[in-house]
């Protein structure tokens, strides 16, 4: 618990909770969940007028999702 309290945490100990997360499958659930969130906002999105302000928002929301994964 120390590390999840820490504000200069080291990598390693980064690299500790990240991968007890993969293990438990924390990870991928926050992955579905995000991209069923995504899905939903393009869904939103779709309703209005095709535009490039629309689509760089619809690539920006991609981006932050998919960038890690």
């Amino acid at each position: 618990m120390d590390i999840l309290e820490g504000k200069n945490n080291t990598d390693e100990e980064v690299s500790e909770v990240v991968g007890i997360m993969k293990e438990c499958g924390a990870l991928e659930a926050c992955y579905s969940l995000a991209i069923s969130y995504l899905n939903g906002v393009q869904k939103t999105l779709s309703k209005y007028p095709d535009s490039e302000p629309r689509h760089l928002f619809e690539k920006l929301l991609e981006y932050m999702v998919k960038r890690g994964h």
